[in-house]
């Protein structure tokens, strides 16, 4: 049976308090390398996002975020924000954000379990790393005009930053789970509560039998104690 995403006024809470996280990890700004694409702490609240809020919530607190960005808000490390960010050579690492919070969420809550150790790390690296990677080198190298195999190994450069971020992230999940667990919502349990079905109503109660009719010449009733109930009333 299929699951719907429900958005209760928790979840748009939750959404709203990690891309304030990504927006906060922006502050310090970043280290701009080759390419002019800075590496910021920002990677780390996408990770954060997907593992702790799932896959379609973690993936729509980057929307909300990078929404506030096309808006003007200056979010982005160094104070950047405005439409122009979407045209720059990080363009594709914004919109991997999205597609990466979203797979990070499905790996580390896969079949809607608790996060462990191993598909924790397994989905911030796979998903906030080579699947930002996979959104980010193509624009970049379109925008710098850069051979992509060169602008791959240029991107190496971010790779010991993105695996400390990683470890980070794994850390943090893992203590929330142990110290805060109601701040994950698991899938398999909102699946259960949305896919189970109602309570089938109680069968209404059999009427009772009636009395074999007597003969019509017969006036006299029948004694009292093998007279046949009536229907109880519930």
């Amino acid at each position: 049976m299929r699951t719907r995403l429900r958005l209760d006024a928790t979840d748009i809470a939750r959404i709203a308090v990690f891309a304030a996280i990504v927006a906060v990890l922006g502050l310090p700004g970043g280290i701009s390398v080759f390419g002019g694409v800075p590496i910021t702490a920002q990677t780390l609240g996408v990770m954060l996002a997907g593992a702790v809020l799932g896959p379609w919530r973690g993936a729509l607190s980057m929307v909300v975020f990078l929404a506030l960005v096309a808006l003007g808000l200056p979010l982005l490390s160094g104070g950047r924000g405005g439409i122009a960010a979407f045209a720059g050579p990080s363009a594709g690492y914004l919109i991997g954000w999205i597609f990466g919070a979203l797979v990070i969420g499905a790996i580390v809550h896969a079949g809607g379990r608790k996060p462990s150790l191993v598909r924790t790390f397994v989905g911030v690296l796979v998903g906030g790393v080579l699947v930002v990677y996979a959104f980010g080198i193509p624009v970049q190298a379109f925008v710098t005009r850069l051979p992509i195999t060169e602008t791959t190994v240029l991107s190496t450069a971010f790779l010991p930053g993105d695996l400390i971020k990683s470890v980070i992230a794994t850390a943090i999940t893992l203590t929330l789970v142990r110290a805060y667990p109601r701040a994950f919502r698991f899938a398999g349990r909102t699946a259960a509560i949305e896919t189970a079905p109602a309570p089938a109503a109680p069968a209404p109660a059999a009427p009772a039998l009636a009395a074999p009719a007597t003969a019509a010449t017969d006036s006299v009733s029948a004694p009292a104690g093998e007279r046949e109930a009536g229907p109880r009333v519930p």
